[in-house]
């Protein structure tokens, strides 16, 4: 899942991108591969924001405190309840 900090920290983008999900989450049927696909965005997100330790995201990984137009890769890390953020110069073509 891409995360736009255009402007904004790590922690702000996850929160309007979560925003962004809830919202379509009620625009699309339950039953749909787009519903499926939603929820575990939103999960992820969710998780992310419960979990996160943002100070200290902003402290070692400067890029991601804001005032820079930057693209972060948020995925689960391969240990649980880890992720992974991975800075992308230019957006994939799924970027809402």
């Amino acid at each position: 899942m891409l995360l736009h900090l255009e402007g904004h920290c790590i922690e702000t983008a996850a929160k309007r991108e979560r925003r962004r999900v809830v919202s379509a989450l009620l625009d699309v049927d339950e039953s749909s591969e787009a519903f499926a696909q939603l929820a575990d965005e939103l999960d992820l997100l969710t998780r992310f924001l419960e979990n996160g330790d943002f100070r200290k995201l902003r402290s070692e990984r400067p890029e991601l405190a804001g005032g820079r137009d930057l693209f972060v890769e948020l995925t689960r890390a391969p240990e649980e309840g880890r992720f992974a953020l991975t800075a992308v110069r230019t957006p994939r073509a799924e970027v809402r």
